[in-house]
């Protein structure tokens, strides 16, 4: 929390100092905190958040407090401000070995090891691409007008026990075994995108299964 703090009020020092008229910061998703809502995925005026009595909420909490001071900098010198809430992404350079299930079955593709679940696969996620990530940045940074925050993320919902399947389908596997069933009403971490799509004319151009395809694609090269 210090370091995300603390390195952000540096940035906007600087930006002081350089006088900037436009600045982008990276936020994310985890400023809603973990709360399961339905299918139509987190809105940005959802007025959940995540809980400060527990330890895993840190990340999310120093989100919101940057998401702060990012704003009382738009509004005290007129600099417009994006704060893009960035939900999962999938594509050249995702870790293959550390918490990023998607990653993790890639990995498990490229190597043609069946897939295995450590849950019961009913959480809910979404995907978007790398190359509409950084259009979707671009375009917030250059056009984004004020102080705005917007979701940036797919919309397109799946299953981690689809997004398995899915994995193993293209790169011929057998079907993902899903073990240790959970047992718990599945968690929900997607965006609602609409306001990016509406106020700035954004969409996906990658669908999953080409996000998949590209990602795998680009490690078989690089010999992992």
């Amino acid at each position: 929390m210090k370091q995300m703090i603390k390195g952000t009020s540096r940035v906007l020092d600087f930006a002081i100092a350089c006088d900037a008229k436009r600045l982008l910061f990276t936020s994310s998703g985890a400023v809603y905190g973990s709360k399961s809502i339905d299918a139509t995925g987190f809105h940005e005026s959802f007025d959940g958040s995540p809980d400060p009595l527990v330890d895993a909420s840190a990340y999310g909490i120093a989100k919101r407090a940057c998401e702060y001071l990012c704003s009382a900098h738009g509004k005290a010198t007129g600099c417009d401000v994006s704060i893009a809430r960035c939900f999962a992404f999938v594509g050249p350079h995702i870790p293959l070995d550390q918490n990023y299930a998607i990653g993790n079955f890639i990995r498990d593709g490229i190597h043609g090891r069946p897939i295995q679940l450590t849950g019961d696969g009913q959480a809910v996620r979404s995907y978007m691409y790398a190359a509409d990530l950084a259009i979707w940045l671009w375009t917030m940074l250059f056009q984004s007008k004020g102080c705005q925050a917007y979701n940036v993320g797919s919309s397109n919902a799946v299953t981690i026990l689809d997004l398995a399947r899915k994995v193993s389908e293209i790169h011929a596997l057998p079907d993902p075994v899903a073990v240790s069933p959970a047992g718990l009403p599945p968690s929900i971490y997607i965006p609602n995108v609409s306001k990016a799509q509406e106020r700035l004319g954004l969409s996906e151009k990658i669908s999953l299964t080409d996000s998949i395809r590209k990602t795998s694609n680009w490690y078989l090269k690089q010999n992992i």
